[in-house]
């Protein structure tokens, strides 16, 4: 590859600047992330954007690690002590709408309601968006 190629493709206009090495468009990524806010099983939307459901899969938990990790960084135990009794009803409807989880990503099952719970009265999609801008996923 010559010089002049090389710095073309170095410096191209990346494709999504919400999450980095992936050929998914961002109007295709965004609708993604529409229905995982929306709280949608990720068999309904690998169906509705025509994704792979492998993808979906992995997304939704590049998504779900990076909602832990904020988290874990927030102090989150006193809004989980604060809610107590709703937090975890709140819990139960989210497992209850999943036909099944791992054992391995319970805890990020948890750690999403944490997450949504903390930002009930903003716009989900939004603050996922906010997030994503700041710190983009890496999808390896």
């Amino acid at each position: 590859m010559t010089k002049k190629r090389y710095y073309f493709y170095r410096f191209m206009k990346q494709k999504n600047r919400y999450i980095v090495r992936t050929r998914i468009s961002e109007k295709r990524f965004k609708t993604f992330l529409r229905f995982f806010s929306a709280g949608l099983s990720t068999r309904i939307i690998a169906r509705r954007t025509k994704l792979n459901r492998n993808t979906v899969n992995r997304l939704a938990l590049l998504l779900r690690t990076r909602m832990a990790a904020h988290c874990d960084e927030v102090d989150s135990a006193a809004i989980r002590i604060r809610a107590g009794e709703k937090f975890w009803r709140y819990v139960q409807m989210h497992f209850s709408r999943l036909k099944g989880i791992r054992k391995r990503h319970a805890r990020l099952h948890v750690k999403e309601c944490e997450w949504r719970y903390a930002h009930k009265d903003k716009n989900v999609e939004t603050a996922l968006l906010a997030m994503l801008k700041k710190q983009p996923l890496r999808y390896s």
